[in-house]
């Protein structure tokens, strides 16, 4: 079955990592390296890890949700617009990727 993750680590690393001090996480390591190989793409997210363990990578931005604009209420029943959220565009780089992966 074809999979697409989404992430800036991923458990070989860490456990790879970690296995120096504690030699029994070798094995998971080598398990989860498995397993992400499977994988037919990762959606790399910024400040991210090797994830060497992944067939393709792709870079996106970061990932964040458009905000809709709901009024936030005052005790005087007057309405005043939020702050606004940033819209990082990560998310529709990677949809794009995810669909184009999947056509």
């Amino acid at each position: 079955m074809r999979s697409v993750a989404l992430g800036n680590f991923s458990w070989d690393w860490i456990y790879g990592l970690l296995a120096a001090r504690q030699p029994s996480l070798a094995e998971s390591a080598k398990r989860a390296a498995r397993a992400y190989a499977a994988a037919g793409l990762v959606l790399e997210l910024p400040f991210a890890g090797p994830l060497l363990a992944f067939p393709r990578r792709i870079s996106v931005g970061l990932v964040a949700r458009r905000r809709v604009w709901t009024p936030v209420r005052r005790g005087d029943g007057s309405a005043r617009r939020p702050p606004p959220t940033p819209d990082l565009g990560g998310a529709k780089r990677a949809a794009e990727h995810v669909f184009e992966e999947v056509a």
